[in-house]
């Protein structure tokens, strides 16, 4: 059983069990992978540090002609937009693992984010 701060209660302490407090309530909630709908852009996670932005273009061009691409070296990511949907959507079906940038795994999906205006 794991314990968790009640700041109604004045620091005291309610117990847990599988997700919910012993009271019934639900515990924190879990947060959910978040899928969001088709689009050009996509976040591609687990980028090599030393992958530069010709390396990811060399590999992402293979499914389409790239617009535009930003690279998040500190956090291993980059946003790539496609210059086409159909670029984007072949991307991220891509069998799971199929898609290597010097030769570590990315993992590809669709972005939330808009790059362009």
């Amino acid at each position: 059983m794991d314990t968790e701060d009640d700041s109604a209660n004045s620091g005291a302490k309610r117990w847990k069990q599988n997700g919910q407090t012993m009271d019934g309530q639900e515990s924190r909630p879990h947060r959910q992978k978040e899928e969001f709908g088709p689009s050009r852009v996509i976040h591609v996670r687990n980028i090599p540090q030393e992958a530069t932005p010709a390396d990811i273009g060399s590999v992402f061009n293979q499914y389409g002609s790239v617009f535009t691409m930003v690279q998040l070296q500190a956090r291993k990511q980059a946003f790539i937009e496609f210059v086409n949907l159909e670029s984007a959507a072949s991307c991220v079906k891509a069998e799971t693992g199929s898609i290597t940038v010097l030769g570590t795994r990315v993992y590809p999906s669709f972005s939330k984010v808009c790059l362009v205006a």
